[in-house]
C-alpha cells in the first residue's frame, strides 16, 4: 500500500525535480566546470558532426551527472542557468539571461520580416529556445539549434537543386485552351 519511504524514493527519482534543483546544487557546491571543455561543447556545435572531432556537445549534462552525490546512472535533463553558473559563474547566469532575451527578440523581429523556409527555420529555433531552454544546458540547446539549421539548409539546397533542374514556367495568361 502507501509508504512514506516509497513516496520519498519516487520524489527523489522524479526527473523534473532533479532538473530544477540543478541550479541550487551548482550554487551550493560552487561547482566549476573545466572552462575550455565547457566553451568547446558550446562552440563545437558549429560543426556538422561534432562527435567526429571528439567534441562532446553534452558536456554540462555529463559534468553534472558525475557531480551528483546520489550515484545517478542516467542522464539528467539540463538547466540553462546552472550551465551558465558552472561554466562562467554568476557572470554566466547573467550573460545567458541576456542572451536568451535578446536571441528570442531578435529571432522574432527577423522572422516577422522573412517568409518561406527562413521564417520556418527561425520559428522552429525560437520555439525550441522558448520551450526547451529551461531544461537544457546551453551546449545541448545549441545542439538542438544546430540540427534545425542543418535540416533547413538541406531543404534549401534540395529546393535550389530542383529549381535548377525543373524550372517553373510562368502560367500562360489568357483563356485556357479547350
Amino acid at each position: 500500500m502507501f509508504s512514506w519511504n516509497g513516496l520519498l524514493l519516487t520524489l527523489k527519482g522524479f526527473e523534473p525535480l532533479g532538473t530544477y534543483s540543478l541550479l541550487e546544487f551548482a550554487l551550493d557546491g560552487r561547482l566549476n566546470a573545466d572552462l575550455p571543455m565547457f566553451l568547446l561543447s558550446i562552440i563545437g556545435n558549429i560543426l556538422i558532426v561534432p562527435s567526429a572531432f571528439g567534441v562532446d556537445t553534452n558536456y554540462f549534462n555529463t559534468f553534472m551527472t558525475n557531480e551528483m552525490p546520489s550515484g545517478i546512472t542516467f542522464g539528467l535533463a539540463g538547466n540553462y542557468f546552472a550551465s551558465g553558473y558552472v561554466g562562467l559563474g554568476y557572470f554566466g547566469v547573467i550573460a545567458l539571461a541576456v542572451f536568451f532575451i535578446l536571441a528570442l527578440r531578435g529571432i522574432e523581429k527577423y522572422a516577422l520580416r522573412t517568409s518561406g523556409l527562413t521564417k520556418l527555420t527561425l520559428t522552429l529555433i525560437g520555439a525550441t529556445m522558448a520551450i526547451y531552454a529551461h531544461r537544457n544546458g546551453i551546449d545541448n540547446l545549441f545542439s538542438f539549434i544546430r540540427q534545425i539549421v542543418i535540416v533547413g539548409l538541406a531543404i534549401g539546397c534540395v529546393s535550389v537543386a530542383f529549381g535548377a533542374i525543373l524550372p517553373m514556367k510562368p502560367a500562360a495568361s489568357g483563356p485556357l485552351p479547350r
